[in-house]
């Protein structure tokens, strides 16, 4: 099945202190998860001043195609895809929101981008975030999958999963 337990060792002195662009703190039993230099490219590069209370309002489920094309799709995507990567690690509230909006790649409307902006504009208002894992045990679990050329249509595919299980059977994830 190539599944293996390996026994990590020096786990409680170790520092991890930059993982896959977190930053990570241990405080007793909790781990501490921030992405500081992802908000700041976030704020940075998008030119975000707007702060907002939430990553979306009711009107991101609407589609109407048939407001005005995007200008700059290319700067729609490399947001929505940044937004996507600090969703995936430490700012979970996120998926949903630019999940919906890569579904527009193909057919993003200005009013697209404005909804992405939002998402910024909550990050920035966020700025300094803590995600924090603080299960009641850090048992951790870690897996991953590294194919090659199982699929025509993907010729090689990476990836895995961390996570930490409390004794209560609950889990805390991240993927990569």
């Amino acid at each position: 099945d190539g599944i293996r337990d390996y026994k990590v060792t020096g786990v409680q002195t170790c520092a991890l202190p930059i993982f896959i662009g977190m930053q990570m703190a241990r405080a007793g039993k909790k781990i501490i998860l921030t992405q500081p230099k992802w908000e700041s490219r976030v704020k940075e590069e998008f030119n975000v001043k707007g702060r907002a209370p939430n990553p979306a309002l009711n009107e991101l489920m609407s589609d109407d195609e048939t407001k005005e094309p995007i200008k700059d799709q290319k700067k729609f995507m490399s947001l929505n895809s940044l937004l996507m990567y600090g969703a995936t690690r430490t700012y979970p509230e996120l998926l949903p929101v630019v999940g919906k909006l890569a579904t527009k790649y193909n057919k993003a409307t200005e009013d697209d981008m404005k909804k992405a902006i939002r998402v910024a504009e909550y990050v920035n208002a966020c700025y300094g975030h803590q995600h924090v894992l603080a299960p009641k045990s850090l048992k951790l679990i870690a897996q991953a999958d590294a194919s090659y050329a199982t699929h025509s249509d993907a010729k090689s595919q990476t990836g895995g999963i961390v996570g930490f299980e409390a004794e209560d059977g609950n889990c805390c994830n991240i993927a990569f």
